[in-house]
């Protein structure tokens, strides 16, 4: 299995990566990527809070935006 990443991707990667996700998520353990949770509701903060552009830094690795 390869695990491949993607930043910045063209929308028809989604599928993709969404079977990869559910074919493989009982087996590697994605959660641990995940650094901060957000309500949907919160999206800008997560935008912001993951910005590294602007401010040079940032404590975020990943960001989940829960429906």
């Amino acid at each position: 299995m390869r695990i491949i990443g993607s930043g910045m991707y063209p929308p028809n990667y989604i599928g993709v990566i969404l079977q990869m996700l559910e074919t493989a998520g009982a087996r590697l353990p994605f959660h641990r990527m995940v650094s901060n949770h957000y309500p949907l509701g919160d999206v800008m903060k997560a935008v912001n809070e993951s910005d590294w552009h602007t401010t040079g830094h940032t404590d975020v690795m990943r960001s989940v935006l829960v429906p």
